[in-house]
């Protein structure tokens, strides 16, 4: 009896190409969804601004004849953006997915409604919390000779950059489980590490918060501390699953428990 000959060259770059093309196909799609969202956002872009500019308190100027259409086009990109962005990560992590047998459907339906909650979240934390006490600590340093006019294309890269970045910090759990999901890394290497963690962790806190004061600091610091605990739950309970025995079925092959 001889096994299944192993795949050559040729047919893993022919493979792999057909990833790629379906990953491109997939991307197509929601590059067009995000043109049709974001045209129809445009109209209310000044709104969005406008409301974004009075929960920081920042005083708007535009140096430039085009500043203000750049940042409105800006503004409607970005809501397209977080609105398509369910959509456009579920066809990634479909295509990216086939690869890994061990990413079921329940599993990936799984990852992904957690990805859109955590990555809402912290875009929620930002506006919220973040970005209004930052602009407001910033701007407390003018004075009655330096009033501070700041650009309108900057204020909107300012809260784009960071309000999206903190939705991607939130999504360090998902990460870790997902590490953890692929045999990557292991939840007793992250206690082993979890001092480090802490420091890097108030390092990242430290860079990316607009202020340099302990308070901003720490509105970060300490939900990412606790999304890295939860993290390390989450690689436990993946690798508590994935070492539970199979289950028999005496109609059929054993399955795993998980899987009922």
């Amino acid at each position: 009896m001889t096994g299944a000959p192993y795949p050559s060259g040729s047919d893993i770059r022919l493979h792999l190409l057909d990833v790629a093309e379906d990953l491109r196909r997939r991307l197509i799609r929601a590059g067009i969804l995000l043109s049709i969202l974001s045209a129809s956002v445009f109209p209310v872009a000044d709104k969005i601004l406008t409301w974004f500019q009075e929960r920081t308190a920042v005083p708007l100027a535009a140096f430039g004849i085009a500043d203000i259409f750049i940042a409105l086009v800006t503004v409607s990109l970005a809501a397209g953006a977080v609105a398509v962005l369910p959509y456009a990560a579920w066809q990634i992590f479909s295509a990216v997915a086939q690869e890994f047998p061990i990413l079921t459907r329940r599993t990936r339906i799984l990852f992904w409604s957690m990805a859109m909650l955590l990555f809402y979240s912290g875009v929620w934390f930002c506006i919220r919390l973040t970005l209004p006490y930052g602009s407001r600590f910033l701007l407390s340093y003018g004075s009655e000779s330096l009033q501070p006019v700041i650009c309108v294309r900057q204020f909107v890269s300012f809260c784009l950059i960071f309000t999206l970045g903190f939705g991607m910090l939130f999504e360090l759990p998902l990460v870790m489980t997902l590490l953890a999901q692929l045999k990557v890394a292991k939840a007793s290497l992250m206690v082993r590490y979890r001092r480090y963690a802490v420091i890097l962790i108030t390092i990242v806190a430290a860079v990316v918060t607009p202020t340099p004061d302990i308070v901003n600091l720490l509105l970060l610091a300490v939900p990412l501390y606790f999304l890295f605990e939860m993290g390390i739950i989450g690689m436990r309970i993946s690798e508590r699953r994935r070492r539970s025995p199979p289950v028999r079925d005496p109609a059929g092959p054993a399955r795993p428990a998980t899987a009922r």
